[in-house]
């Protein structure tokens, strides 16, 4: 069997277990981040699209405001009471199913000609990340993988679909643990804390489902 668990850096302390592709938190100390489990994605949660759908959208990878263009300029200007449609894009190469994911109800990915705002995450390059802990995965009493978890702020920028036009910008820090999600076998590169679902829509509630300014 084979099992992921964090190593804490004070004063973070983080144990954690896969269990059939679930993740037991077994302790935590200080601060700290949550755990995110391998488990299938909720139904009632939008995944963000392909960074590739984005680039232009978000000004690419490496935020340039002179590159932003309109993500779908036939769609309806973002006006009036909510709802207003919207669509996550990860430029920082987040997985499509990971945290943070947005609502259902705010869009349905099949229908993105209807999307008056597009949130594009960026990895904030300020402040500088800290090593958290360390995911590792054992084989029996083998060790097999060690990754470093590092603990990371991402900056969101909201723009008007029909314009490119910006609409707000604000940063969160992650408080998801990645290790849980890992699979034996996966991907070994850099880990990053990540920011929750909930926390991400309690920033953009008000521009979402309230009335648009102006």
């Amino acid at each position: 069997m084979r099992t992921w668990t964090t190593h804490p850096s004070a004063p973070v302390v983080l144990v954690l277990a896969i269990v059939v592709a679930s993740c037991l938190v077994l302790g935590t100390a200080g601060r700290g981040v949550r755990s995110e489990s391998a488990s299938t994605p909720d139904p009632d949660v939008t995944p963000s699209i392909p960074v590739e759908g984005g680039d232009r959208a978000c000004g690419g990878e490496r935020f340039d405001a002179s590159a932003v263009s309109p993500y779908a300029p036939e769609t309806a200007a973002y006006s009036g009471t909510g709802p207003h449609p919207v669509v996550l894009f990860k430029m920082d190469g987040g997985a499509v199913d990971a945290e943070p994911r947005l609502p259902a109800d705010w869009l349905s990915w099949r229908y993105w000609s209807h999307t008056q705002l597009v949130v594009c995450q960026h990895l904030d390059d300020d402040p500088v990340p800290r090593v958290a802990g360390t995911c590792f995965t054992t084989d029996g009493s083998r060790e097999t993988a060690s990754v470093a978890l590092y603990s990371a702020s991402y900056v969101y920028r909201v723009f008007e679909a029909r314009t490119g036009e910006p609409v707000t910008t604000f940063r969160l820090a992650g408080s998801i643990n990645p290790c849980g999600a890992l699979q034996a076998g996966g991907d070994t590169g850099t880990l990053r804390a990540l920011v929750s679902s909930a926390d991400l829509a309690d920033r953009l509630r008000p521009w979402v489902e309230g009335d648009a300014p102006g």
